[in-house]
């Protein structure tokens, strides 16, 4: 019996050693390009964007899935011709929601991850008809993040509403760090 509880011992020991407890709290620098959606597709066309995020994400570390808070700050320009007054359309989205992930293997390095929550964007010139230059919407993304060389990588796709629908997506590239 002691001789079993040793070989378990040890045969259990490298998996725990090889887990990485993953960062409760992120802290990413945000890069990216963006695209009109629906009737705003033709007004906003392509443009870029740069940001910064930030996520509390607790998990034990042997959960699988997990829940948690994520914010961002974003600012976007799309190209010439976008705006009717100024040289290009700049874009001002500030945001918070809940996100969903997922470990994926056992170091847990990768994660999987979807989210959504509410938005609130300032925008240089009126998008809409009514002329406002603020608007509320709801947001939804989904993507991965991993660790490598001390970081926390991110790629995701995200689609915003500015609009009746229309909006924004786009592809979000991230580093940062967590603890």
């Amino acid at each position: 019996m002691r001789r079993a509880l040793v070989v378990a011992a040890l045969v259990s020991a490298p998996a725990a050693a090889a887990a990485e407890d993953l960062p409760t709290g992120r802290l990413s620098v945000l890069a990216g390009a963006r695209n009109g959606t629906g009737g705003l597709a033709e007004e906003l066309g392509v443009g870029w964007m740069v940001g910064i995020e930030a996520g509390y994400q607790p998990m034990a570390p042997t959960q699988r899935i997990g829940w948690g808070a994520t914010w961002s700050t974003q600012f976007s320009w799309y190209g010439d011709g976008s705006a009717r007054v100024a040289d290009q359309l700049a874009m001002v989205e500030m945001d918070l929601g809940l996100r969903a992930r997922v470990v994926m293997g056992a170091r847990r390095r990768l994660v999987l991850h979807v989210g959504g929550g509410g938005a609130l964007l300032r925008l240089n010139e009126p998008v809409v008809r009514d002329g406002a230059r603020d608007q509320v919407g709801p947001w939804g993304s989904a993507g991965v993040e991993f660790r490598l060389a001390s970081f926390i990588w991110g790629v995701s796709m995200r689609y915003a509403t500015i609009v009746d629908g229309s909006g924004t997506i786009g592809l979000h590239l991230a580093i940062g760090t967590g603890s």
